[in-house]
């Protein structure tokens, strides 16, 4: 996969198989609901589509929708492999059981191509046996790239020790600012790297007001309160400090953004255009938001 290739945004279908996002109160869209989404999106330059096989019946759906696609249309589809769970197996398991998702993965898809194919669980890199699966599946043409999704900056360093991964999906967004401030995103792109960045919104947490936040999350408002202080006064959408901020970023190849109608794909790809973030609105939000806490930033420390 070519930088070039690659759609500035990439179509998450997360909320596709499953309830996604803690602001979402509309559920999974319907089957007409994602078509119209995946239609739109297709006929405005998006071409690259990130699903995994835990994101419940994600894989399938795009499936059945990519069956029925002009043949001359090849899209970039990243999916991902569950956690591997550890066991006694020899290398030569560990790979004809990976070798296997990647077979279940493709019959759901439609798609005898995958153009990505990632560690869904970034703990799974420290297993030597499931690295050199994962070269071998590339090598075998299984897969064309392969790399992993991670959530912190010990996942990157694990991630930079691995020459023969392509990709990475990080996180990164207005209040998580680790990549930026330890330089390691600018490291991965030195050594030609392809950075999907991922939770843009985080989770939807951004489109929360300030007096709606979860008990679990009382701790975010002085935050959100700062974030939407900065909205106003600049008379700028939430929505569009979010994107802007993260497509300014150069080492970005594209972010990954999902959505529950076709309004909101519309929406996402005019800001994906829009002009470039003021720079002294850049710098307050670097001002404000470079030690917020792990425990806003990471949505896997959220009480559920």
């Amino acid at each position: 996969m070519k930088k070039t290739n690659v759609s500035k945004i990439t179509l998450g279908t997360v909320q596709f198989g499953k309830n996604y996002g803690i602001s979402n109160k509309l559920g999974k869209p319907n089957s007409k609901t994602i078509n119209e989404i995946l239609n739109y999106s297709i006929k405005n330059g998006i071409n690259t589509f990130d699903t995994a096989a835990g994101y419940g019946e994600s894989e399938h759906i795009l499936g059945e929708f990519l069956k029925f696609k002009e043949k001359n249309f090849s899209p970039n589809i990243i999916t991902k492999i569950s956690r591997i769970s550890p066991n006694d197996e020899n290398e030569e398991g560990t790979f004809r059981r990976m070798k296997q998702s990647v077979i279940d993965s493709k019959k759901k898809l439609n798609n005898e191509k995958i153009t990505s194919y990632l560690l869904h669980n970034p703990e799974d890199m420290n297993d030597k046996k499931i690295i050199k699966s994962m070269i071998r599946l590339k090598e075998e043409n299984m897969v064309e790239n392969i790399g992993v999704s991670t959530y912190d900056e010990n996942d990157v360093k694990k991630f930079l020790e691995i020459p023969e991964f392509d990709i990475i999906e990080l996180p990164i967004n207005l209040f998580d600012l680790r990549l930026v401030n330890s330089k390691l995103i600018e490291e991965i792109d030195h050594e030609r790297k392809i950075i999907f960045a991922r939770s843009i919104f985080l989770q939807g947490l951004f489109f929360l007001k300030p007096n709606e936040l979860p008990l679990e999350l009382k701790f975010a408002k002085k935050y959100l309160n700062e974030l939407y202080e900065i909205s106003n006064e600049y008379r700028i959408s939430i929505a569009e400090l979010a994107i802007t901020f993260v497509r300014d970023i150069e080492e970005i190849t594209s972010l990954i953004v999902g959505v529950n109608n076709v309004e909101q794909i519309k929406m996402n790809l005019e800001l994906i255009n829009s002009k470039k973030m003021n720079e002294n609105i850049k710098e307050i939000i670097l001002k404000k938001f470079s030690n917020v806490p792990d425990e806003i930033i990471n949505p896997r420390k959220w009480k559920k």
